[in-house]
Parts: structure tokens; C-alpha cells; sequence
């Protein structure tokens, strides 16, 4: 609300601006072996490290599942044209194939959709309850750029109903 606004969080400023690694968990959450972890990628540096850090916590016998999301730079309804989104598709599937390829010893399910990273990731969450965890790295935006382009990190820690782990290699 107006109060998160005006005084901010501590939680999404230690997020924010932690040089390392940060697990923020719900106080209604438990934390157990990870058998079903998300991982949102956008195949950047931060998101391979995330994936590297969820094949590290994942329990022997999980999953972990990469969702990619295309984000469209402009609105559209109605349905997309065929052979656009076969192309969307298939570019998409090869990066998530060559993503989950890094992982040897992990079971990799991999996913793809249009629209908001951060709306969909959520609208993952809550669609399959077996997730127990999401990974997820951060471009560490801060001040105006911030502000114009958002941040889905912030935005799934705050509204995931389990554990996320917000990624960062240290310098």
C-alpha cells in the first residue's frame, strides 16, 4: 500500500541492493528440500547463474522448470499470426533446450509463453502448486531505470506464495 510506497521495504532493499545471493521467504512458508523449482530465464548472465544456483538446490530426485517469456514491445490482442509464433516458438525452444542442456544431472521441463515476465511467472506459481521454489536472477536496475522498466524480481518476491531465491554473482 501507501506505506510500503512512501517508507519502502526492508526485504526489497536488501533484494535490491545485496551484493550476494538472497533467499526471501514468506513467514507462512516452509523450507525444505526443493523438488519443483522454477526458473524464469531471459538467457542472460544473471538467469544462467540462477539456473547453475537451482541445479545446485534442487533435491536429488526434482525438477526444475526453465520458463522463458517473450515480451512483446507492444500491446496486441486477438490471435497471432501462425507463422510468427511458430518462429517465436522454435527460437525459443533451441534456447531452452541449449539453457537445459547445462544441467546433467537434473530433470528439466521447460516452458515458454507471451506476455509480462513477471505476471507470467506468478500465473505459473500459482498454476502448478508443486513448485516449492523460484530462482531467479536480477540486472540489479536501480534509480530512473528502475522505475521505467520495473522489476520482476521484486515483483514475484512479493507477491510468490513460496520461497524465491533472487540471484547474484558476486563481482
Amino acid at each position: 500500500g501507501l506505506s510500503r510506497i512512501l517508507v519502502g521495504s526492508v526485504a526489497e532493499m536488501v533484494i535490491r541492493h545485496s551484493p550476494c545471493s538472497v533467499l526471501a521467504v514468506r513467514p507462512d512458508s516452509k523450507v525444505a528440500a526443493f523438488k519443483n523449482v522454477l526458473v524464469p530465464t531471459d538467457f542472460s548472465e544473471t538467469a544462467t547463474y540462477a539456473l547453475d544456483l537451482a541445479g545446485q538446490m534442487v533435491d536429488a530426485d526434482g525438477t526444475i522448470t526453465l520458463l522463458h517469456v517473450l515480451e512483446l514491445p507492444v500491446a496486441f490482442s486477438g490471435e497471432v499470426a501462425p507463422d510468427f509464433a511458430r518462429d517465436l516458438d522454435k527460437k525459443s525452444a533451441a534456447a531452452l533446450d541449449a539453457s537445459a542442456a547445462r544441467l546433467k544431472n537434473a530433470r528439466v521441463t521447460t516452458r515458454s509463453r507471451i506476455g509480462y515476465p513477471g505476471a507470467q511467472t506468478l500465473s505459473t506459481i500459482e498454476h502448478d502448486p508443486n513448485i516449492d521454489l523460484v530462482v531467479m536472477g536480477s540486472h540489479g536496475r536501480t534509480g530512473i531505470k528502475r522505475v521505467i522498466m520495473g522489476s520482476v524480481a521484486e515483483k514475484v518476491v512479493r507477491h510468490a506464495r513460496c520461497p524465491v531465491l533472487v540471484a547474484r554473482k558476486r563481482a
